[in-house]
């Protein structure tokens, strides 16, 4: 037992490295934007970069993980991130930045998903929805951790140093990883044919893919256009920001309580969708609310805690659909689908408040957004109720998965 979660504790602190290289260009842009003569779209251009390679790669590189092993491209992977973090902080121009910032987010994506499927393998069928809102909080720790310390370095001189930090916790995750990972007893794919997703197991990581690409996608927009929205109705950006950033300390605490309550209850289901549903369509009541600031913090927090119990369960419908053997594979797809709504939901809501002409539609898009992926998550149930995918279902019958060493 205490070898999964030592295990665990090593990818949580990648994740974490993760995210505070996503967010640290954001916080520190100040300090080198006017420097390199840089414009809004130019910095948008920098912060994007670092998702954009997921749209490519998360699907090959599931796959150059089984070829060459997990633990070779993971410590690729991290040592790619400290390349681009250092890359950065001696950056002498824009084209230096971008560099610097494809090549951390290159391994960035590669970790991510090849780290989503160790953590399956470790914990399937054992405190899967736990462990992965474990790991998945990491997202938000990162984030805040790098809102609440880089926030001095966003000067002309500063900022360099922001990038460096980066470059040190990624290294520094590189050396825990090393010491902490050891590999899953899975039984092992005979044949590249063996290690391919079957149709079925394709079509269902999709879907798995689907409901997560959703939920995500409602909660990009959240934080993109909410503040926009409150801006219009005149609070000051700096306190829109605040507002829904009080949501980000909430997920921290919320995502782990998620994961155990979905363990312990045995209904991941019901935890799924009532919380999501309780959130997309609670948020419809910012916009009667957008003069009380009282009610918008108290409002934003409660949604935001709830909404932050669903990630562990989420992630954990790929693990019910993928043969051990498929997983590498099987996780790029679904990674491939939640980058293509990160990438596509802002644009979606843009397009909904230019079209409209409203800065209140992102918000009813989220609500619709949280509704389609619960329609997803029922219809995943009823094709698994179903006997989908029937690799699985016949894996299942055939063979006991061997379990994770205890250590």
């Amino acid at each position: 037992m205490a070898t999964r979660w030592l295990l665990l504790a090593g990818l949580v602190l990648s994740r974490i490295a993760f995210a505070f290289q996503f967010q640290a260009l954001a916080v520190v842009a100040p300090g080198f934007a006017s420097q390199f003569s840089l414009d809004g779209l130019a910095v948008g251009t920098l912060v994007g970069l670092y998702m954009i390679p997921g749209l490519f790669l998360a699907i090959p590189g599931g796959v150059l993980s089984q070829w060459v092993g997990e633990r070779r491209f993971l410590i690729a992977c991290l040592a790619l991130m400290a390349a681009g973090g250092l890359i950065c902080g001696f950056a002498a121009g824009y084209w230096s930045l971008w560099a610097g910032r494809l090549a951390s987010g290159v391994g960035a994506i590669g970790m991510n998903v090849v780290m989503a499927k160790i953590v399956i393998d470790w914990f399937q069928d054992k405190e899967i929805s736990t462990a992965m809102a474990v790991f998945l909080t990491g997202y938000p720790t990162g984030i805040a951790i790098a809102l609440v310390t880089l926030g001095t370095l966003a000067t002309p001189r500063g900022w360099r140093h922001a990038f460096l930090i980066t470059a040190v916790l990624a290294f520094a995750a590189l050396i825990v990883f090393v010491a902490s990972y050891r590999p899953a007893h899975v039984r092992e794919a005979g044949s590249r044919t063996e290690a391919r997703p079957s149709a079925g197991e394709v079509g269902m990581v999709c879907l798995a893919g689907a409901i997560w690409a959703l939920y995500n996608a409602a909660y990009i927009v959240a934080v993109s256009f909410v503040p926009l929205f409150l801006h219009s109705t005149g609070m000051a950006p700096a306190l829109a920001a605040s507002v829904v950033g009080i949501g980000l300390w909430a997920s921290i605490l919320a995502g782990p309580l998620g994961g155990l309550a979905s363990d312990r209850l045995s209904r991941p289901t019901l935890l799924i969708a009532t919380c999501v549903l309780i959130w997309g369509l609670g948020f419809t009541l910012v916009i009667p609310w957008a003069n009380s600031l009282p009610l918008l913090l108290v409002l934003v927090a409660l949604l935001s805690f709830v909404f932050s119990l669903a990630p562990g369960p989420i992630v954990a419908l790929a693990g019910e659909v993928l043969r051990p053997q498929a997983r590498s594979a099987g996780m790029g797809i679904y990674y491939t689908l939640l980058y293509a709504g990160l990438a596509f939901g802002p644009v979606l809501a843009g397009f909904a408040s230019d079209t409209t002409g409203n800065p209140a539609a992102p918000i009813y898009l989220i609500a619709a957004l949280a509704v389609l992926s619960v329609l997803a998550l029922l219809l995943f149930r009823g094709l698994q109720a179903r006997g989908v995918p029937a690799a699985v279902r016949e894996f299942r019958m055939t063979s006991r998965e061997p379990q994770p060493s205890v250590q």
